[in-house]
């Protein structure tokens, strides 16, 4: 039996000659016989024939010893940990290079447990696609997650980072009790009036929410009622005792974010949208879902969102919902203004199931519905079934309970307290609190060796890094472990966001002094430094925002918010309302040095994608945005210049436009600068797709004429192989033909396969 002081086996019987127990027998220099154990020389360097014969040892004994699945849970059960890692896999992890035990499907649970942390650095996690194309090792993270209640973002980690965790976790671990709720709909459906009456609290001053409000452990969360009980001022806002983490683990609490409904805050989706929350869709029941959204409720003119209906909103939010969680994220669909609407709750659903397109598979959040009305009486009884379903969702969530290193618990504390005077730390100032807070270990003696003190201080900030990261993946700080961001660490989330929510908001909440600077900023996205400034002086009355300017500026820059101006001026590309002029269509339409359109297609395409893109632009290398007055960067189109060849970068619906053109039709396109653009901008754009919680996937391809007309979609790898020259999205209609010839993407070498 091997036992966990080291990798060591019972032997059957010393007289047994087997060839391999003879072969054992002469190397006593890696092998030492004593009361019956066979004890391998683990502590002296494993050689080649050393792990050779080791591998012989454990083979020999699998075949002999492990004749059942009651002999393998045994041995599951009574064998070491290390030796565990080492020669146990799971069925789709099989290897070619090692020896080792496959662990079937029904003992795979057991299996798990049996490793406890250890589970985090095994190879079954680590990405691998199985050879039907299915990635396994997902299920397995969800598993070792539940089974062992580790965060999941921990598993996508790499191995390094994943051992550091497990070392830190080992040390002793808190369990962590905090759920989010997100109340989300179009504008005027009555999300905060919702909130206020969870809250049980008054609704005659309830206003249009600005952006987001969030509300931090707004209640506490009693399992078992079933009820939400509202925290007291002292833990709720900003008047927060500080608390030792032993005084606060008893804690369950919910938080609650309130999402604006006005489009001009989309933007900030991508800062709180998260798997780790449950979600509250608010429907206004008294609505024409085939209406045009009313201005006073949504200033939608001259935005990617004119002429959106009742019904293109809800689709808009459940596909958001889809886009940044993934599929077993919970959704409480919630009917309000039902006063005059004789449906019961079953009807309400049906109908609002019919508005959802089939092909996008919406349809499985759907599975609670509430109905209540806005005025009170009568029509708010399903108000405690909504508080008893939001109990029911925090419990089944994953993350419920989860256990993290004590030392990060006591980080989660810091938060709390330290954001209310300082919104922006750097790494080393969180690194000397974090020390001060930790209790040293008795009998531990601190080396005086330098070098030793050295590999302790990068451990330390190795370590910081680690937890930094996690509380950045499930939104309670922001932070980037990359070149110009590692040193500074926002604390204060909501604060971030209120910056830049001032800035973007929309018309009935702008602040800028006059008209002008509103004209032109709502035109262009320009936004001068002036401007913002007093912006943030007048929303701002500790001058916060003013204070950190430059750190706000160059985080907005890497989420994609922003082009930061410095100290000239700033670009906001989800701002502008200019089109894309007759005069620029007709430069382009009359030049015949042009590639034909490149379409990046997306199932569902988040609109802020595409701006992150168009920021990325002026960060690539001698990339330039063409200029005429302003810069060419208008609400669906922006230009650029690369090499003396013109870019044009547009978005329409769930694509994004790709076209290369020279001006000058004497000048030819030089089909390596072609070719390099192309490159750029799909490298860049799964670079985008990968922040995301699911894999967000985007085809490239053509579409067979206008979309206007109905041109259907061909991806690129299926135009390579069209015969005939027949669409095959109109294969009836009479002379329609697709020529491949007039599509220069296909053609030398922007034929090859660029994932090869």
């Amino acid at each position: 039996m091997l036992k966990s002081d080291g990798h060591r086996t019972k032997i059957a019987s010393i007289a047994d000659e087997e060839e391999v127990l003879q072969e054992i027998y002469s190397n006593e220099n890696l092998f030492k016989i004593n009361d019956g154990y066979l004890i391998f020389a683990t502590n002296d360097p494993m050689t080649e024939n050393k792990v050779k014969l080791k591998d012989k040892v454990m083979s020999k004994f699998v075949e002999s010893c492990l004749r059942s699945d009651e002999d393998l849970q045994k041995y599951i059960k009574e064998l070491s940990v290390d030796t565990l890692m080492d020669y146990f896999r799971l069925w789709n992890h099989k290897t070619d290079q090692q020896p080792c035990v496959f662990v079937p499907e029904h003992l795979t649970d057991e299996y798990i447990q049996r490793l406890g942390l250890d589970a985090i650095t095994h190879v079954m996690v680590d990405p691998k696609d199985d050879s039907d194309g299915y990635m396994e090792y997902e299920d397995i993270r969800k598993r070792v997650s539940k089974l062992n209640r580790v965060p999941i973002e921990i598993l996508s980690w790499n191995l390094e980072e994943r051992k550091r965790y497990v070392e830190n976790a080992k040390k002793g671990v808190s369990p962590v009790y905090r759920a989010r709720g997100m109340i989300v709909g179009c504008a005027g459906a009555g999300k905060t009036t919702l909130l206020k009456r969870i809250q049980k609290k008054d609704i005659t001053d309830v206003k249009s929410t600005t952006g987001l409000d969030v509300y931090t452990d707004l209640f506490r969360v009693d399992e078992n009622q079933r009820k939400l009980e509202e925290l007291p001022q002292s833990i709720s806002n900003d008047d927060f005792v500080p608390r030792l983490a032993e005084e606060t683990a008893h804690l369950k609490t919910l938080s609650m974010t309130d999402f604006a409904g006005q489009c001009a805050y989309y933007a900030c989706h991508q800062v709180y949208l998260s798997n780790r929350a449950f979600y509250i869709l608010v429907v206004d029941m008294s609505k024409n879902f085939k209406d045009k959204v009313s201005s006073t409720e949504i200033d939608q003119k001259r935005t990617h969102f004119e002429d959106w209906t009742y019904q293109d909103y809800f689709v808009f939010w459940l596909k958001s919902i889809s886009t940044y969680c993934d599929e077993e994220v919970p959704v409480i669909l919630v009917a309000s203004h039902c006063e005059n609407n004789t449906q019961d709750c079953q009807g309400v659903l049906k109908t609002l199931l019919e508005l959802l397109p089939n092909q996008l598979g919406l349809h499985r959040f759907l599975k609670k519905c509430f109905r209540i009305g806005i005025s009170g009486g009568q029509h708010l009884s399903a108000i405690p079934e909504i508080e008893k379903a939001i109990v029911a969702e925090i419990l089944n969530q994953k993350h419920w309970g989860e256990c993290i290193p004590s030392s990060w618990f006591r980080f989660e504390e810091f938060i709390r307290t330290e954001k209310e005077n300082h919104k922006i730390l750097t790494v080393d100032e969180i690194k000397n609190h974090m020390q001060r807070i930790t209790e040293t270990k008795p009998g531990v003696q601190k080396e005086e060796d330098e070098e030793t003190e050295e590999e302790d201080e990068e451990e330390i900030l190795s370590n910081l890094k680690d937890m930094l990261k996690f509380f950045h993946e499930i939104g309670k700080i922001i932070y980037f472990n990359e070149d110009g961001l590692d040193d500074k660490v926002i604390l204060d989330v909501q604060w971030f966001v209120n910056a830049f929510k001032e800035v973007i908001t929309d018309s009935k909440h702008a602040q800028f002094r006059t008209k002008a600077e509103w004209t032109e900023f709502n035109e262009t996205g320009i936004l001068r430094d002036d401007v913002l400034c007093e912006i943030w002086r007048e929303t701002n009355t500790n001058d916060n925002f003013k204070r950190y300017k430059n750190d706000i500026l160059t985080f907005m820059e890497r989420l994609g918010l922003l082009v930061n101006g410095k100290e000239k001026a700033h670009l906001v590309p989800s701002v502008t309302k200019r089109d894309y002029k007759q005069q620029e269509k007709s430069k382009l339409a009359s030049t015949t040095q042009k590639t034909s359109v490149l379409y990046f297609h997306f199932d569902f395409l988040p609109l802020f994608v595409y701006h992150r893109l168009i920021v990325s632009c002026f960060s690539f290398d001698g990339w330039e945005p063409l200029t005429n007055g302003y810069k060419c960067i208008y609400k669906n189109v922006s230009e650029f210049k690369f090499k003396s060849h013109f870019i044009f970068l547009g978005v329409d619906d769930d694509d994004i436009r790709l076209q290369v053109y020279r001006p000058n039709s004497d000048t030819e396109l030089d089909i390596n600068v072609v070719w390099e653009i192309r490159e750029t901008v799909e490298k860049e754009l799964h670079k985008l797709t990968k922040t995301f919680h699911k894999n967000i996937t985007f085809s490239l391809g053509f579409y067979c004429m206008s979309k206007k007309d109905g041109g259907g979609f061909i991806s690129e790898e299926k135009m390579k192989i069209i015969t005939g020259g027949i669409c095959p999205h109109h294969e009836t209609r009479t002379g329609h033909n697709v020529k491949k010839d007039e599509f220069l993407w296909l053609k030398d070498k922007l034929s090859r396969d660029l994932s090869g």
